[in-house]
């Protein structure tokens, strides 16, 4: 922790002049806000696609598989290319944009500049993102190895979390909402690497939404607690108190967060039940092993790209989705009859009784 006196534990914080920097930049309240509603929005994107993913599975009676992205009807490669090319804007801001020019990182005599360090910090935990919006991109167009996307939208994840954890501040406080934060950020790493061997379980997908939210709101909290001018919030006329009470606030929020899944799931379900016509919702047949053995063939691909889903010449189809069955009502109809065929076959036989009457019939007959 940083020291009043401009020490950071043994060493000193100095600027380029020699003398001591006794007050770091933290960021603003913009700074921290905004960041966080592209988290929330994205991570509102990740849980309502994924949820109506999961609708239209069961509609069809085939197995929910996660993406690693989503499709947007006017633009299939909307998230990919969005997730590539965004993060150089929040890289042009930390260095070139919102502050006073902060591009410059070493000081004439050879040091690094003390006050500039912490935006360098920042900009380059979008590498990450841009690296994985790339590799999205090409995973649009070609088939990528199993896992590819994931493993680097993971990574993306994860290079943010470890700078935000080991992100030097001056106070106790401040220091304590970002060390959270980072380990929403490396939460959110976790997420992503779990939903792929768990992509056709959907409480991996909808756990990756919460953790990409929880950053979001987090960071918006942070941006409310430390540049809102609230007392509550402030160290010195607050002392101790601000300390305690964040942690508290991070679990609130964090089962806010949850409760709203859980209410957003069964609006949405509402919502798909009274679309959906009445020969599309679930039946028994989809229980047998017959009728999922023969639909699970279509599901087992290792990724989104694998199974060719998430690349830009399969045509979309419901919601950012291509389900071979989801295509026409010609295929619904097919489905349909191989539905009805599976429940002629878990009729029980005649019994005994019903076999001699039928023979006996037979018998007047001839």
């Amino acid at each position: 922790m940083v020291k009043s006196n401009g020490t950071y534990g043994a060493y000193n914080l100095t600027q380029c002049d020699g003398s001591l920097l006794l007050k770091h930049g933290s960021g603003t309240w913009k700074g921290h806000f905004w960041p966080g509603l592209v988290f929330v929005i994205w991570g509102l994107w990740i849980t309502y696609n994924s949820f109506q993913r999961y609708f239209q599975s069961r509609r069809t009676a085939e197995t929910y598989t996660s993406r690693s992205w989503y499709r947007l009807s006017v633009w299939n490669g909307f998230e990919p290319w969005l997730k590539f090319l965004g993060p150089f804007a929040g890289v042009w801001i930390e260095l070139f944009g919102d502050h006073s020019e902060y591009q410059s990182l070493i000081c004439p005599n050879g040091t690094f500049v003390s006050d500039h360090v912490h935006n360098w910090q920042h900009s380059s935990s979008y590498i990450g993102f841009i690296l994985s919006g790339f590799v999205d991109v090409v995973g649009s167009y070609i088939e990528l190895p199993p896992g590819t996307e994931q493993f680097f939208n993971g990574l993306a994840f994860f290079s943010e979390g470890f700078l935000m954890v080991m992100h030097g501040k001056h106070e106790m406080f401040d220091g304590l909402v970002h060390q959270l934060l980072g380990w929403t950020m490396l939460l959110g790493a976790l997420a992503v690497w779990l939903e792929y061997p768990l992509r056709h379980n959907i409480l991996a997908s909808a756990f990756r939404g919460f953790a990409v939210i929880l950053q979001g709101v987090w960071l918006c909290e942070i941006g409310q607690m430390m540049f809102a001018g609230s007392k509550a919030w402030n160290p010195i006329t607050g002392g101790m108190n601000p300390h305690m009470m964040a942690p508290v606030a991070f679990v609130w929020l964090s089962f806010g967060i949850i409760i709203f899944h859980f209410l957003f799931f069964l609006v949405l379900k509402g919502i798909d039940s009274w679309r959906a016509p009445a020969y599309e919702v679930l039946p028994l047949s989809s229980r047998t092993s017959k009728t999922n053995d023969s639909q699970r063939s279509n599901f087992e691909g290792d990724d989104s790209a694998n199974e060719g889903s998430d690349c830009l010449d399969s045509p979309p189809s419901g919601v950012q989705e291509s389900h071979p069955h989801a295509d026409s009502p010609k295929k619904h109809s097919a489905h349909r009859q191989q539905i009805l065929a599976a429940l002629q076959n878990l009729k029980p036989s005649p019994s005994g009784d019903s076999k001699a009457a039928g023979r006996k019939r037979n018998e007047h007959i001839v």
